[in-house]
């Protein structure tokens, strides 16, 4: 099994076929439970307070600051215009200008228990499920 960018090649008995590698993200936080808000482009995670929140995929850190209504925030561009936010956050460990692997700790969940989860590309909401994988968790 070889794998070239983004493709992986699979032989087997003399056939070789071409398959996409999945394009899912692991979840920030261990999940106890989610529901979807505002047309499906914003995730609410509901996990055990004070839990690591981890960067879902590599990226650079924009922004650390805070927004009125869902507080303590990290944005993360991942390239191709595409960017994730976390909201909720406490004891946030990272800063803008930061390089981040996937899994790196962006701080912890608020003592609500509740992190949100926006994705934009382009400047615009989209599903954060087209690329969390949140399976499992009902």
């Amino acid at each position: 099994e070889d794998t070239l960018g983004r493709l992986r090649f699979v032989q087997a008995g003399g056939v070789t076929s071409v398959f996409k590698v999945s394009q899912r993200w692991n979840a920030p936080v261990s999940i106890l439970a989610k529901d979807k808000l505002e047309d499906n482009t914003l995730l609410r995670l509901t996990a055990e307070p004070g839990s690591a929140v981890q960067a879902s995929a590599a990226g650079e850190v924009v922004a650390v600051s805070a927004d009125d209504e869902l507080g303590p925030y990290v944005r993360i561009s991942h390239g191709s215009d595409l960017e994730s936010v976390y909201y909720g956050l406490s004891d946030i460990t990272v800063e803008a200008g930061q390089p981040l692997s996937p899994m790196d700790t962006l701080g912890k969940v608020s003592a609500g228990g509740t992190l949100y989860v926006r994705m934009r590309r382009a400047g615009s909401p989209i599903d954060p499920e087209d690329f969390i994988d949140t399976s499992g968790v009902s």
